[in-house]
C-alpha cells in the first residue's frame, strides 16, 4: 500500500445512481452497455477502465464507469464527461479474483484507520477490460485525507 498524489482526472463513461440492493444489476448492465459504446469515445489515454465511486448519500450510490481521457472533447450519446481535482489516496495494486476486490479494499480501509487518515467514500477501481480473464491485476484507489 502507498499513499500517493494522484493529479487532475478527465474521464468520459456512464453514470450509475441506484441504492445498494440494485448495484450488483445496474453496475453490469452499464458496463455491457458502456463496451458497445466505448469505442467512440475520442481522447482516450488508454484501454483500461474505470468504476468510480463517486460517493454515497442515504443509501444511494453513484458510480462512473468510464475512460479516462485527456480532455472532453465529444460525448458518446448516453454518457457524460467529468472531472476530478487532484487529491490524495491509498492506492494498492490488487491480484486475485474479482470477487476479492471487496476484501482488498477492506484491508486498504483498515490501514488507513490504523495509520492516521480519514477516507470518504470517492475510490477508483482501474483496470477493468471488455475480456477480463482471472487473475486479475486492478489497482485500487481510496481518497483520503
Amino acid at each position: 500500500m502507498e499513499v500517493v498524489e494522484k493529479p487532475p482526472l478527465t474521464a468520459v463513461g456512464i453514470k450509475v445512481v441506484a441504492a445498494w440492493d440494485y448495484l450488483f444489476t445496474e453496475v453490469p448492465h452499464a458496463w455491457k452497455i458502456f463496451f458497445e459504446k466505448y469505442h467512440n469515445i475520442t481522447n482516450r489515454i488508454d484501454n483500461k477502465f474505470m468504476d468510480i465511486s463517486i460517493n454515497k448519500k442515504d443509501n444511494i450510490y453513484t458510480q462512473l464507469l468510464c475512460v479516462q481521457v485527456q480532455e472532453i472533447d465529444s460525448v458518446p450519446e448516453g454518457m457524460i464527461g467529468m472531472s476530478f481535482s487532484a487529491e490524495k489516496f491509498l492506492t494498492y495494486n490488487h491480484k486475485g479474483p474479482f470477487q476479492t476486490i471487496p476484501t482488498s479494499f477492506s484491508k486498504m480501509y483498515k490501514w488507513i484507520e490504523n495509520n492516521g487518515f480519514t477516507a470518504d467514500d470517492f475510490k477508483i477501481d482501474y483496470g477493468y477490460s471488455p475480456h477480463e480473464i482471472e487473475p486479475i491485476e486492478h489497482t485500487l484507489h481510496i481518497r483520503i485525507f
